[in-house]
């Protein structure tokens, strides 16, 4: 879903509630794994509460809209935002996972756009606190100018999910023992710690052609030839260097090279063998 997933496993032995009746600032995705729990819904006061709102949501309603009891199998939704309480008082003991996914919003969006911006001089500039009010005018016009042919850009919202997608650190996973270089073994296996990595062509600083891969919250640049080989690790799983050495059609000390990129951007990992 393109955003940040946690989740937290919850084991109930007593029917204490562990939170009270409360709301998330993320969707919620409840999978129940063991026994059964008890959910009270009681929907939301606020439309779209946020971490760090300028408001907090009016206290829900005495009466629940949803009074359910979930059984191993069963799968939950939850809005963020919406009250519910949550008890193990079925008599028995309870286990249950639930997916916290933060979504991005519009704040997101406009934090980010003021990053790409400072790219402008007009961004970079001092503001003219001490100007003159015709002075401050003329400042604000260029600045709302810059700020709606940003948003006016095409794809724009695509940019912004590729960019938070280059920024997932997915399962961080040491390259042991080859964290000072990966050896030209055919039978060493690759695979990348995140599934979020994005690859694009760009140019690097003297103008020529480059495959930009970006994972990780890094950016590597590499030569052309080297995107079969980029794109063979996206598609995910462990893969074995002459594999990987044979889709770009490079030597087996090639493709370790350009692993070793990877691993040293905290963006694939190695292994002995096949998993």
């Amino acid at each position: 879903m393109r955003t940040h997933v946690q989740v937290n496993g919850y084991a109930s032995w007593s029917a204490r509630e562990g939170f009270g009746t409360h709301w998330d600032d993320h969707d919620v995705i409840v999978v129940q794994v063991e026994g059964s729990k008890h959910w009270r819904l009681y929907g939301p006061t606020r439309i779209a509460p946020v971490h760090r709102d300028t408001a907090q949501p009016e206290p829900p309603p005495e009466q629940p809209i949803a009074d359910l009891v979930l059984v191993p199998g069963d799968v939950l939704y939850l809005p963020r935002g919406w009250w519910h309480a949550v008890a193990a008082d079925q008599g028995v003991r309870s286990l249950h996972l639930t997916c916290g996914l933060t979504p991005h919003t519009g704040a997101d969006l406009i934090g980010w756009l003021s990053e790409m911006l400072r790219t402008t001089e007009q961004v970079r500039a001092d503001l003219p606190l001490h100007a003159g009010p015709d002075a401050q005018a003329a400042y604000m016009r260029s600045l709302r100018e810059q700020l709606i042919a940003a948003l006016d850009e095409p794809g724009l919202l695509e940019q912004f999910a590729s960019a938070r997608d280059a920024e997932d650190l997915g399962r961080l996973r040491p390259a042991l023992p080859h964290l000072d270089g990966v050896p030209a073994d055919p039978a060493l296996c690759v695979r990348l710690t995140t599934g979020r990595a994005r690859l694009t062509s760009a140019a690097d600083g003297e103008g020529a052609v480059v495959v930009r891969f970006a994972a990780a919250g890094q950016e590597v640049d590499f030569a052309p030839a080297v995107e079969p080989l980029l794109r063979r690790l996206l598609g995910g799983g462990w893969i074995a260097l002459a594999e990987l050495a044979a889709a770009a059609e490079l030597t087996v000390a090639d493709a370790a090279a350009v692993v070793g990129e990877l691993v040293d951007a905290q963006a694939a990992t190695v292994g002995g063998g096949l998993r």
